[in-house]
C-alpha cells in the first residue's frame, strides 16, 4: 500500500531535480523515494542517531 505526500521545493532544487529525472528516464518521485531509502539506510548504521531511530518506533 503506498501513501501520497505533499512537499514543496523551492524553484531551483525542483528545476534540478525534474533534470534529473528526464537524464535518468524515470520520475521525480521514484527519485525522491530513492534518496529516502538510502538515507534512512545511512542513519541506521550511524549509532549517533539513536533519537532518531527511537521515532521511527524502532528498537
Amino acid at each position: 500500500m503506498k501513501k501520497r505526500t505533499t512537499i514543496y521545493l523551492d524553484e531551483d532544487l525542483h528545476k534540478k531535480v525534474r533534470m534529473l529525472a528526464v537524464r535518468e528516464n524515470t520520475t521525480m518521485a521514484k527519485i525522491f523515494v530513492q534518496a529516502l531509502k538510502r538515507y534512512l539506510a545511512e542513519i541506521q548504521e550511524d549509532p549517533r542517531q539513536e533519537k532518531f531511530a527511537q521515532l521511527l518506533g524502532r528498537p
